[in-house]
């Protein structure tokens, strides 16, 4: 709506409809290779199951680790980079996500400082790395 009033949607969203960018989501996920969409809208949840062999698994990124020109990251330069390729070609100027990560104590989206309003009611800063089954696209690591 705020793109809409502000004459950018096309611009947002392509041109699709709401229906449009949820189905062109959900695909992306990986899950419409384990649920249809007609079945995930009625059911409107899905669980992704664990793997039977997940013990089987090494651990991280043990296979890059072992040999990253077979198994690359799923970045541009699969390999690990102190500069984001792509922050630094989509995002250029974004000041809250840099090319080169580094701590950002306050921003226009964030105040992570001990001394904002919120660490009065939230003392406790927890900072996570994406686990290893997390919501994006599944792959293996």
């Amino acid at each position: 709506m705020v793109s809409e009033r502000l004459g950018l949607l096309d611009d947002y969203t392509d041109g699709k409809t709401v229906d449009d960018l949820l189905k062109m989501n959900f695909e992306k996920t990986g899950i419409s290779e384990m649920i249809s969409y007609e079945e995930f809208e009625k059911k409107k949840y899905f669980t992704i199951p664990i793997a039977p062999d997940w013990k089987d698994e090494p651990p991280g990124m043990k296979r890059f680790y072992e040999d990253p020109d077979n198994n690359p990251l799923s970045i541009p330069s699969g390999k690990i980079e102190f500069s984001s390729q792509n922050l630094a070609k989509h995002f250029a100027d974004d000041r809250e996500r840099p090319p080169v990560p580094h701590w950002i104590e306050k921003g226009e989206s964030h105040d992570e400082r001990q001394s904002s309003e919120r660490a009065k009611v939230y003392p406790l800063l927890m900072m996570s790395n994406h686990p290893r089954w997390r919501v994006h696209r599944p792959g293996k690591s």
